[in-house]
């Protein structure tokens, strides 16, 4: 069985930096709040209750994220602020300006036909964001489109026709993610079969847009006999860029103070302070860890190394277990007595058990330290002893 999740946003609108940044903290929102919500109101189909302290995407094996994302054209190289008509800005929402700018198709043929040309998708936001880490980070795909841009369009014409107040841009978009917890690439297990705008569709300022996937479920490879690990001697060291404020009612959206990826959600009167580190050992499903296990607590510190520092037993029972089963070690601030979930690094066990095959350590270097679908730091180490019993 696999278990997929779809999003749907309308995200905010605006050129410029400061819209743009506004985007990347929506989506984090939405994250965080989708996470919590599906946590509180998991069902028993599900086998075993989503872990808040859990990004989705990492306990899913299928995620998509659709709509009108408003990422724009960048007009500027580096990054600043375009500059925009203050009456445009001013709008709340400038996917509904007046439709009076759409009836004058002369005055609108500045961005048709050969001029298109020079709109550039290696401007796009969404891809720049994408890769500098900023938004939909650790596996997250958004395949390039084929079509024009879909935005701001004039109403009532089959082909793109675009307002002069805009830079025509793809805002409407379709991303995917596939959990990586077989041995195989996480590539081969979706297909994207079409992708592509419906020009027929005249009534929107915007040009909708579709796509079709085949997917691949997990697939299902039964254990000769139910499996027992016993994992021993991790040696881990972690490295962070995220600081922490010492408000017990700090939010849970990933915005954390400290972090240069993410804007803050209000203005905190205290100054952030590294973490005190943990890890402690979480799976998906729940039911094959059978005890909390946990690192010893590190030095306040934005970095952390242990030595022999995790024992733990995993129970696989049968071949769901081993085939969708996942390890996470998450990181969390232990300065408080409510401990802060930071991120979590996630291992298919699948992988791990391909090493214990071959009868070597399971290494494994800079694997990325995730929340909300943002990297905020990395996770080295290595499994040496680990053993199988029947």
């Amino acid at each position: 069985m696999s278990l997929s999740l779809f999003f749907s946003a309308h995200l905010a609108a605006h050129e410029g930096r400061t819209f743009r940044q506004r985007r990347n903290s929506d989506v984090c929102e939405i994250f965080s709040g989708c996470r919590s919500e599906l946590a509180s109101k998991s069902s028993a189909a599900l086998r075993s209750p989503i872990s808040p302290a859990l990004d989705l995407s990492s306990q899913l094996d299928f995620c998509f994220f659709v709509g009108d994302l408003n990422y724009r054209v960048m007009t500027t190289t580096n990054g600043d602020d375009p500059v925009v008509d203050e009456a445009t800005v001013n709008n709340d929402d400038d996917d509904d300006d007046d439709e009076a700018d759409d009836d004058d198709e002369e005055a609108n043929n500045d961005y048709n036909d050969t001029a298109l040309a020079s709109i550039d998708f290696l401007r796009d936001e969404l891809s720049l964001e994408m890769a500098e880490n900023r938004v939909f980070c650790n596996g997250w795909i958004a395949p390039l489109p084929p079509f024009p841009p879909t935005f701001k369009v004039v109403r009532g014409y089959q082909r793109c026709v675009y307002n002069k107040k805009r830079i025509p841009s793809w805002c409407d978009r379709i991303l995917f993610k596939v959990r990586d917890n077989t041995s195989n690439s996480r590539n081969s297990r979706v297909s994207l079969l079409d992708f592509d705008y419906i020009p027929q569709i005249k009534s929107s300022d915007h040009k909708p847009i579709r796509a079709l996937f085949e997917i691949y479920p997990s697939p299902v490879r039964p254990l000769v006999q139910h499996e027992t690990w016993r994992i021993q001697d991790v040696d881990l060291i972690i490295d962070t860029n995220i600081l922490t404020l010492d408000d017990d009612d700090d939010d849970d959206t990933g915005r954390v103070s400290g972090n240069k990826n993410t804007p803050t959600k209000r203005k905190q009167s205290k100054a952030p302070q590294p973490p005190q580190l943990l890890l402690r050992v979480l799976t998906t499903p729940r039911e094959i860890l059978k005890a909390d296990a946990a690192s010893s607590l590190a030095p306040q510190s934005l970095t952390a190394t242990w030595q022999n520092c995790l024992t733990f037993n995993l129970f696989l029972e049968g071949g769901t277990f081993a085939s969708r089963g996942s390890l996470h070690l998450v990181a969390c601030d232990a300065r408080k007595a409510k401990e802060k979930h930071l991120g979590s690094a996630d291992f298919s066990i699948a992988k791990i058990r391909s090493f214990t095959i071959k009868d070597s350590p399971f290494n494994f270097v800079s694997i990325p330290l995730v929340r909300n679908d943002l990297i905020i730091g990395r996770i080295s180490g290595s499994i040496r002893r680990l053993s199988i019993s029947h």
